[in-house]
């Protein structure tokens, strides 16, 4: 329906998220690409602990998990 948006771009938002909520940068991270992107809809992120990992999820405009990303934090 419209550009794809670069599943880069959706991992350094993800990666912002983190940072802003946590206040220290990522240390690790694995991300999982599930459903594409589209360049102007609406994307939405969830922010959440599953089993001891942080977790940020976005979602797509039609509320479709697109992308999930499991990280750790640096040690400040």
């Amino acid at each position: 329906p419209d550009l794809v948006v670069n599943g880069g771009l959706t991992t350094l938002f993800m990666t912002e998220i983190a940072r802003a909520a946590h206040g220290t940068s990522v240390a690790r991270l694995k991300v999982r690409n599930s459903a594409p992107l589209f360049c102007n809809r609406a994307i939405s992120f969830t922010r959440h602990d599953r089993d001891g990992h942080h977790v940020i999820s976005a979602y797509d405009d039609c509320g479709r998990r697109a992308a999930e990303m499991e990280y750790e934090l640096n040690d400040v």
